[in-house]
């Protein structure tokens, strides 16, 4: 297949952010910008916006953002599997890069950067489970390593905070985990985060910059 057969068979998406990236258009594109988007699925849109210009309070950026917090959280409340995590959870991902670019300092934005780094280190502490997985002798059931697990539950509650998700067993000199025990680690942690995203995308104050902010007198 010639080079003109391989570019119509294409998305015209990927065209699109080739020409951007290699293009003359490519050396226009503000280094911050491009930084931001590489995580948007939708990379040449994201660049798009980010070029145009924003307004000041990036009211329609909490708007969108706190629309993908809110769908996130819902389908972590559905139940999402880790074939479909990235899919499921790409919503926050492209909010968050245009609006991390628009409004940094504003709480909300903050917040939802917060949800993401717990979402990725969920992702991991469940693909480490796996990857510790043994099939038992006596049954069908698969064991797993209970150090594993506490691992995953000490680097989500570093982001999170102390006690935000509890580990699903204990320490013993057999590191055995039960395949309860691993389900118990991780509706832990998407409770947590599912909460974590309501409760930030339903609270106000926390979509205005955080110079704006006024604290309560005494």
């Amino acid at each position: 297949m010639n080079l003109t057969s391989r570019c119509r068979a294409m998305p015209r998406l990927l065209i699109a952010a080739a020409v951007l990236l290699t293009g003359p258009a490519h050396a226009q594109i503000d280094p911050k910008i491009k930084a931001e988007c590489m995580k948007a699925r939708d990379f040449v849109g994201c660049i798009k916006v980010l070029s145009v210009g924003i307004d000041n309070n990036g009211i329609e950026s909490f708007k969108e953002l706190r629309g993908a917090m809110l769908k996130v959280a819902a389908r972590l409340e559905a139940g999402i599997s880790l074939n479909n995590f990235a899919t499921q959870t790409q919503p926050l991902i492209d909010e968050l890069a245009l609006a991390k670019a628009r409004s940094p300092d504003t709480e909300l934005v903050k917040a939802a950067a917060k949800a993401s780094d717990m979402l990725s280190v969920f992702q991991a502490s469940v693909q480490a489970r796996i990857d510790s997985g043994q099939p038992t002798v006596f049954n069908n059931k698969t064991r797993y390593s209970c150090k594993t697990l506490i691992h995953g539950i000490t680097l989500f509650n570093k982001i999170a905070g102390d006690q935000a998700a509890t580990a699903g067993c204990k320490n013993n000199w057999l590191d055995v985990a039960t395949e309860e025990d691993a389900s118990n680690n991780e509706i832990s942690m998407l409770r947590f985060i599912s909460a974590f995203l309501r409760d930030s995308a339903e609270t106000k104050i926390l979509q205005e910059p955080l110079k704006q902010q006024v604290l309560p007198s005494k």
